[in-house]
């Protein structure tokens, strides 16, 4: 599917009158492309309120942005909604080499949000509270050229802006998990573009490899697969959890949790990891070279139970070159945190906490926390 269809694709049905069939495939990829960005913005999106200090009044405006490395992505937000990008400087790494080169994409303006806003509203998940917020405040803004504003017209501009920010705050976000899993997955594309939007921001796509464990007689490294998405905030995972049998969710136990409630949702089997991905690629734009080396990984290694008559040098070569493209596609490396199992789903559980090499504790009380 091409993420970088035009808006006025929606208005060739009326024009043309080419049919209720043709009509309705243009209008599902549109709500794709939708909900793709919505998946992004949910992800490493922002929407503010922002204020410029002027001489007269203070100026404040509608603003959205997402920030990445990827520029294939922010290039489908321009090409969907237009806004302005910038290439900022590339971060340091912690050895103080430099890191990549980041992408900033902005629209601002009233005239300008407003349509974006309510495009996407319906497909937005952890963010459309801040969304709708935003969009309430545009509809109710009076804009007067040469006009001094009223100061219970400044104090309510300035509410809304501390508003906006206060939605940012991690405890605002949702730590619910929900207790409605999906039997089996959904067929509906609006939900994969969503997940493949995800992904490209707060996901990924690696390789676990484990060395020989201490007290067992595997002697190669063991190298597993992993899909991952994390946030701090349940409502885009308790989505994928209804719509998508494969996978469970955790909480990494590392300093990113030292604030609050963070999630994982992981896929670790060949079997599910492969299917995951067959669902999703179609609908990815930033990570697609990620995802397409982890199927390979997936369909095309061979399977030794417990390893007793060893691993074939070509196989351990093959495994060994799928896992060093993902950290050179990741760039950052293979994700290696401790993980407790929250809630396992019924029927791969052992297979799951075997293969991810998870670390099963605290899972009854946990469980009570968030039901």
């Amino acid at each position: 599917m091409n993420l970088t269809l035009s808006t006025y694709h929606s208005n060739i049905s009326k024009e043309y009158n080419i049919g209720s069939i043709l009509r309705s495939f243009i209008m599902e990829k549109l709500n794709a492309v939708l909900s793709y960005i919505a998946g992004a913005m949910d992800g490493d999106g922002s929407f503010s309120i922002g204020k410029i200090k002027t001489k007269a009044n203070p100026l404040y405006f509608p603003l959205m942005q997402l920030t990445n490395w990827r520029k294939s992505i922010i290039d489908v937000l321009v090409e969907e909604f237009g806004g302005t990008f910038v290439k900022m400087n590339p971060y340091k790494k912690k050895d103080g080499s430099d890191g990549h080169y980041i992408y900033r994409w902005r629209l601002r303006s009233l005239s300008n949000v407003k349509p974006v806003l309510e495009r996407l509203i319906p497909f937005l998940r952890i963010k459309r509270k801040r969304a709708e917020f935003l969009l309430d405040f545009i509809n109710n803004f009076e804009f007067i050229r040469g006009h001094s504003l009223k100061s219970s017209v400044l104090e309510a501009r300035e509410a809304a802006q501390i508003k906006m920010i206060q939605f940012n705050y991690w405890n605002s976000a949702n730590n619910s998990l929900t207790s409605k899993i999906a039997r089996k997955n959904t067929e509906d594309p609006v939900f994969w573009a969503y997940v493949a939007g995800m992904i490209d921001t707060d996901g990924s796509f690696s390789v676990k490899k484990q060395q020989r464990n201490k007290g067992t007689h595997v002697i190669n490294p063991r190298y597993l697969p992993v899909i991952s998405i994390s946030s701090m905030d349940t409502r885009a995972i308790n989505y994928i959890r209804q719509n998508c049998f494969f996978g469970n969710v955790y909480t990494p136990n590392n300093k990113d949790a030292s604030s609050g409630f963070h999630f994982q949702f992981g896929i670790y089997s060949k079997k599910d990891c492969a299917e995951f991905i067959k669902r999703i690629l179609p609908y990815l734009v930033g990570k697609k070279e990620n995802a397409e080396t982890l199927l390979d990984f997936c369909e095309n290694s061979v399977n030794t139970k417990y390893c007793k008559g060893g691993i074939s040098d070509e196989e351990l070569c093959f495994r060994e070159e799928c896992y060093q493209k993902l950290i050179s596609l990741n760039k950052y490396g293979v994700y290696k945190s401790s993980l407790i199992d929250l809630k396992l789903s019924a029927g791969n559980a052992g297979d799951d906490r075997a293969e991810a090499g998870v670390k099963a504790g605290h899972r009854e009380r946990l469980s009570e926390k968030t039901s």
